[in-house]
């Protein structure tokens, strides 16, 4: 397998439950190259997990992260609800926090993103992205892979917005000596897929993968 198949079917074994080795299980070879090619396309847009939302909602992080390995598993109209869920949990929290009251018991996403929107009106550029969003979340159509990517795209730039952050402190071990390291990589570099280069005290270089979990060796 290639380093990227070689890394996506580790992160699709704990997905699943138990190890996977395309070499050993009959079948597997090409569903994990279609998983991999979507890891891949994702990779490509840089989507940056929206890390400040996961310390305000634990749940709303194991929402998202569903939302993100249906897409990685071929199921678009699995991941747009939850996707769709999530982001109305990072939409209620910011309301509550600038508004200082509970969202209206009537109030549902579409509502919500018309408040986010006006919220948002300084920055014009991702306009596009709320018009995108209203016209995929109130679809009756098959939501592709495509419809897929954008959701995601969107819906994590406009929540890494909301909640915004500078970066991230990382620990990690070092697979040769065993020895933490404590490493900080910037918003930026804070996208699934991204492969982060790691330079150890024993004179010796590993990277750390993101993935929509975090951050794995």
């Amino acid at each position: 397998m290639s380093e990227g198949e070689t890394i996506f079917a580790g992160v699709l074994g704990g997905l699943l439950g138990y190890s996977i080795s395309s070499n050993k299980i009959k079948g597997w070879e090409n569903f994990i190259k279609e998983c991999d090619k979507r890891f891949d396309h994702l990779t490509y847009f840089k989507v940056v997990l929206p890390k400040e939302c996961f310390e305000k909602s634990k749940n709303s992080q194991a929402i998202y992260i569903e939302g993100v390995q249906a897409y990685l598993l071929g199921l678009p109209n699995a991941s747009l609800p939850m996707l769709s869920r999530f982001f109305e949990i990072v939409l209620k929290s910011k309301y509550t926090e600038i508004e200082d009251r509970p969202v209206p018991k009537r109030w549902g996403l579409f509502k919500l993103i018309d408040w986010a929107e006006k919220y948002l009106k300084d920055k014009k550029e991702i306009a596009h992205g709320f018009r995108e969003l209203r016209n995929l979340i109130h679809t009756d159509k098959v939501i592709t892979e495509q419809d897929n990517i954008i959701a995601i795209q969107y819906i994590s730039r406009l929540s890494n917005m909301l909640y915004s952050f500078k970066g991230i402190n990382l620990s990690s071990s070092c697979p040769y000596c065993r020895t933490f390291q404590e490493s900080k990589i910037s918003k930026e570099q804070y996208f699934i897929g991204n492969r982060i280069q790691i330079s150890c005290t024993c004179q010796r270089t590993y990277n750390l993968t993101v993935t929509q979990q975090g951050v794995i060796v």
